[in-house]
């Protein structure tokens, strides 16, 4: 997911720096100039879930695209307490929402992304805390700041990169969101006979992140193109979502009458 990403942005970095290097000499170039241990643990893991992501591939080379590269700059456009702070789930949504939103009430927050008041309330004092998120009241708005201007733009670049490509994965691992619906229990069940993607589809997302699939629906190419129908909804509570060739699917699906 994004917030992995931005997490990892100085190893993303390292590696989209290495790119050009055959590859047997990418991973000790990357251990090198990231000053780990040749078999540290915590550098295989951050290369797993970038492989996982498909910011690089299973060689461990830079996957190139327009996405990809504008991660890599992350680190040049945002400082390091900015990141850290972005790079955790919730803080990351309750931007994201916040962004997407412009005004919100701080408890709006809560029922609109499926997360506790807790863990609401306690990402809206680090993203405050980081300069990210301004507090007037029960108020909040994304502060301008070099990770709201990144940000923008890895969107635009993430839309129209699926747009281009019909990569639509990428969306999925940039604003939280999943796919229910005969398309989901037809992924999940791999019914004999039945081609995957000829199912209709709903996109479920929390509620204030439903807005970005409604404009990603009516201008990616992909939906435009889509076979079936394709709608926008609501959080399912009670779904478990789970990655079937690069889309997250809800494996609680039930069967298409």
């Amino acid at each position: 997911m994004l917030y992995d990403q931005i997490r990892y942005a100085d190893e993303v970095r390292t590696f989209y720096r290495l790119r050009n290097r055959p590859v047997r000499t990418v991973n000790s170039g990357i251990v090198q100039s990231l000053g780990y241990s040749k078999y540290s643990n915590y550098f295989y893991m951050v290369k797993r879930r970038l492989k996982e992501d498909e910011v690089i591939d299973k060689d461990g080379k830079f996957v190139e695209n327009p996405p990809n590269a504008w991660l890599a700059r992350l680190p040049e456009e945002v400082d390091d307490k900015a990141r850290e702070t972005l790079g955790y789930k919730t803080p990351y949504i309750v931007f994201l929402a916040a962004m997407l939103q412009s005004h919100l009430q701080l408890g709006e927050l809560s029922n609109g992304l499926d997360l506790s008041r807790r863990s609401v309330y306690s990402a809206a004092s680090r993203l405050v805390g980081a300069d990210l998120l301004q507090k007037d009241g029960t108020r909040i708005s994304v502060a301008e700041s070099p990770v709201k201007n990144w940000l923008s733009k890895y969107l635009a670049t993430c839309l129209n990169h699926a747009d281009i490509s019909g990569d639509i994965s990428i969306l999925f691992r940039t604003v939280p969101a999943y796919i229910d619906g005969p398309r989901s229990y037809y992924a999940i069940h791999r019914v004999s006979g039945m081609p995957i993607g000829r199912a209709d589809m709903v996109i479920v997302a929390p509620k204030l992140l439903v807005g970005f699939w409604e404009g990603a629906v009516r201008s990616i190419r992909y939906f435009r193109e889509y076979q079936k129908k394709v709608e926008v909804s609501a959080t399912v509570r009670n779904a478990e979502v789970v990655w079937v060739d690069k889309l997250p699917f809800n494996a609680k699906a039930k069967a298409p009458r």
